[in-house]
């Protein structure tokens, strides 16, 4: 799921492939064109590539709303317990909003058991994001869509 590959880069910004399916994804939102750009003439991480392109005056939404979106992740994710994080990424920070408009209605049961999945770690482990997704990377958790009816 992309949210989850988006805590993924906040915690490991050397990442590059990480952070470039994050970019590809509704809530990066670049092109492949933008990504190639964007990726192709650096020296440095992409991380950093991404880093100087929106602090730039002259740089594209895309690349601001991208980079916006990764930081405020980062920012809050030391100071949010999984679930609280998660919502508000998904609500204010129009993480559902972006998901929504290309994936459709469909994203609505895997989002909500992605934040179910977040309360039912709270009640058992320190609630640390880090914490979240190393459990779900290693559990047997599983966010899909019951596709029947």
């Amino acid at each position: 799921m992309d949210i989850l590959a988006a805590l993924d880069v906040t915690l490991n910004r050397e990442d590059d492939l990480s952070l470039a399916i994050v970019l590809r994804s509704p809530l990066g939102g670049l092109s492949e064109e933008a990504l190639y750009e964007l990726a192709r003439p650096r020296s440095q991480s992409l991380w950093q590539a991404l880093e100087t392109a929106a602090r730039a005056p002259s740089a594209p939404s895309d690349i601001k709303a991208a980079y916006g979106r990764l930081i405020w992740l980062q920012n809050h994710m030391d100071k949010l317990a999984p679930y609280e994080l998660l919502a508000q990424f998904l609500g204010e920070q129009q993480g559902h909003k972006l998901l929504s408009a290309r994936l459709g209605s469909q994203i609505d049961d895997p989002i909500g058991e992605l934040l179910r999945l977040a309360l039912a770690y709270e009640t058992r482990h320190a609630a640390s994001v880090q914490g979240f997704v190393h459990w779900l990377r290693q559990g047997q958790q599983e966010i899909k869509r019951d596709m029947e009816g």
